[in-house]
């Protein structure tokens, strides 16, 4: 049976702290979890995205690119699904995406979205070997999330090897949050032994108000080679903590 929830729940914590969360989590364990999940925003070329039913992952091979926005499906037919995440002062958002890429140079990143104008919005980009063996993290504060463009580039981080094998399975973890009325964005790698290998953090002092509702969705770009790209699970939640 797929996993799939959304829920609001408050714990308490530790030194009689709060901790709220809303979580969207899911694995792909039945063919249509990413369809009912996901809405394609780009796509260049003809490759899809097929579940494997072995893995229980989705598959696309190379050459592909584009962009899907996390939503649910819409109940007017005419309109686009929106799901919309809301952070404040001292809020953060976490996407966890467990991934493999099978070929060089391509590319996973999160994209946070302006539910009003999709065509805008900020990106954390992971690029494995990017040039030779080393990797690279990019954060964006001029996406463009409806064509899948990838904006002009804020903040770059390169990382000699050891990084991540090819075909490797790993984890992209990703956050966003507003300190200090600012927008800050965290991207971190992890290889397949749950060792964090790459991380990286931008705070968005270019952005005069920063997002506060918004959607998210990833972008992929699987280069040209042998391997495919995999998706095995995608979790996202925002909590507070006081």
């Amino acid at each position: 049976m797929s996993f799939v929830h959304s829920l609001r729940s408050c714990l308490p914590a530790v030194a009689l702290a709060l901790i709220c969360s809303t979580a969207h989590a899911f694995t792909f364990d039945s063919e249509n979890v990413f369809s009912a999940n996901f809405r394609e925003m780009k796509k260049s070329g003809n490759t899809a995205w097929k579940w494997d039913s072995s893995s229980k992952s989705m598959r696309i091979s190379p050459v592909a690119s584009g962009a899907y926005a996390h939503a649910k499906s819409a109940a007017d037919a005419s309109k686009p699904a929106q799901t919309t995440f809301t952070v404040s002062e001292g809020e953060t958002l976490s996407v966890e995406i467990g991934f493999s890429a099978g070929t060089p140079r391509s590319s996973l990143g999160i994209y946070i979205i302006d539910p009003k104008n999709e065509n805008k919005g900020y990106l954390a980009l992971y690029n494995i070997d990017n040039t030779g063996n080393d990797d690279l993290l990019r954060f964006v504060t001029n996406a463009a999330p409806l064509t899948s463009g990838a904006g002009g580039i804020s903040k770059a981080k390169g990382f000699s090897a050891p990084g991540l094998e090819l075909g490797e399975k790993a984890t992209l973890r990703f956050t966003y949050g507003i300190k200090d009325k600012k927008g800050v964005m965290t991207l971190a790698v992890s290889n397949g032994a749950g060792v964090q290998v790459h991380s990286a953090s931008y705070r968005m002092t270019e952005v005069g108000k920063p997002l506060t509702t918004f959607e998210i969705g990833f972008r992929y770009a699987a280069q040209n080679g042998k391997g495919d790209f995999v998706i095995n699970n995608f979790d996202a939640s925002v909590a507070r903590s006081k």
